[in-house]
């Protein structure tokens, strides 16, 4: 492992068979995608062993990709102070999307009834890259995205955010 200077962190559930509710970390090499540890749970000591493996070998770890879970990012931060954690593009987006929606709800709940039209049933078009949507879906998209700026601007900004994401992989 000496060689190893980028990892993969992430769970799997396996079902109840496996104990601490049926998840096993799996870390890999992101050059080679080799398994280097599987511990058992979800949780930042289960990746313990790792670190055992990692003093031994004098392995210098520069990056680790993992997703959004605290206790892997509170584990990364205390035994690999000097790493860059890069987080999961899927875990951001989906970030993103999510503040898309709450935009999208607090302006649907503030308008008449009558208004409401504009923009419901939008969500799932919202949350969807605009490339991949039909040419009627993007003009629905950008009506809305006009008629309500904050929408607009928060839409414009998780298109941007994806795009950046998506370039820089």
């Amino acid at each position: 492992m000496k060689h190893i200077s980028s990892i993969g962190i992430d769970e799997i559930h396996m079902g109840k068979r496996i104990g601490d509710k049926g998840y096993l970390t799996i870390v890999r090499d992101l050059k080679s995608g080799a398994t280097l540890f599987v511990g058992k749970g979800k949780k930042g000591e289960c990746l313990d062993g790792f670190m055992k493996k990692l003093k031994s070998s004098k392995a210098n770890i520069e990056f680790v990709a993992v997703d959004l879970a605290p206790s892997f990012t509170a584990w990364i931060k205390a035994n690999l102070p000097h790493a860059i954690i890069v987080y999961d593009h899927f875990h951001v987006i989906k970030l993103m999307n999510d503040r898309l929606n709450k935009v999208r709800r607090r302006i649907s709940r503030e308008l008449e009834d009558e208004d409401k039209g504009e923009i419901k049933g939008l969500r799932w078009k919202f949350n969807r890259n605009n490339e991949d949507l039909e040419e009627t879906a993007q003009a629905e998209i950008k009506q809305c995205c006009t008629l309500f700026s904050e929408l607009g601007i928060t839409y414009a900004l998780k298109e941007a955010l994806r795009r950046f994401i998506v370039s820089k992989i």
